[in-house]
């Protein structure tokens, strides 16, 4: 045990921020583990966006409720990768600024004053979506059950996916204005 904990530790203070990211990863299979609670949560304020998104992942799959108020800051992250994977951990927490943020990107409209708006600038870059939705794993790929109609919706318009996705969210949201 002592020696996977060393491992572990290894890959999260590596210079490579790709084995960061992929330890950072491992820390989700660690469930409700105080431990890979609290370096998830370091994790959260790498130099590097993508590991800062599996932080934010990881603790939202390791079950880490007491982590809220950390993945409530990781949403003014300037990365919508890292503001989107808070937000899908939040989400799972039913934690209501979760809606927020799926209430920007399916309307381009914040709820609340200068909330998301850094990222919201992030939607009008097609170049930035793809990339985005490339990292992500949304919808880049012609086959598998999509049909040729959503595909080309997708290339055409890189941004619906992300929509839809939100919308999808918001079908729990308990506020009258997301109705």
């Amino acid at each position: 045990v002592d020696a996977a904990w060393s491992i572990l530790q290894n890959g999260l203070t590596d210079k490579s921020a790709d084995k960061r990211a992929k330890a950072t990863h491992a820390l989700r299979l660690l469930p409700h583990n105080p431990r890979a609670q609290n370096l998830a949560e370091k994790s959260l304020r790498d130099s590097n966006a993508d590991v800062r998104a599996q932080a934010a992942a990881a603790l939202g799959d390791m079950g880490a409720t007491s982590s809220q108020p950390k993945l409530e800051e990781a949403l003014k992250d300037g990365d919508l990768k890292v503001v989107v994977a808070a937000a899908n951990s939040l989400y799972l927490f039913k934690n209501p600024a979760a809606y927020d943020v799926y209430y920007a990107l399916l309307t381009g409209e914040r709820k609340r004053p200068g909330f998301l708006q850094s990222q919201l600038q992030t939607l009008k870059d097609k170049k930035q979506i793809e990339k985005f939705m490339f990292e992500a794993g949304i919808g880049f790929v012609p086959f598998g059950g999509m049909g040729l109609e959503a595909w080309e919706q997708l290339t055409r318009d890189p941004t619906t996916a992300i929509r839809a996705v939100a919308a999808e969210k918001l079908v729990t949201d308990p506020d009258p204005k997301t109705s």
